[in-house]
């Protein structure tokens, strides 16, 4: 069934605005999926040492440390370890 009376530049006029939403509602998905995309890309290129299976399982960067550990906190993978000066690192 189709209604009797069907004008074509009326109803086009009429959806106009939720076309324009939908227009841009998809271009807006669009550019979030390149930003992550090209945001995880990014940090896929940096290279980070694991810890081998049965040590601590804490992930540093390539210098060896723990990311935003300062020297003398407590190992935040394992908060009953703290970390004294001079103390040797566990290997």
């Amino acid at each position: 069934m189709s209604a009797p009376d069907t004008n074509i530049h009326k109803e086009t006029r009429r959806h106009r605005p939720a076309l324009l939403g939908i227009g841009a509602a998809v271009l807006f998905g669009l550019l979030m999926f390149f930003a992550v995309g090209f945001e995880a890309a990014e940090d896929a290129d940096a290279p980070a040492v694991v810890a081998p299976q049965g040590e601590s399982g804490v992930t540093t960067d390539a210098t060896g440390t723990i990311p935003g550990a300062t020297e003398g906190s407590a190992d935040t993978a394992n908060p009953d370890v703290s970390v004294e000066e001079g103390a040797p690192a566990a290997q």
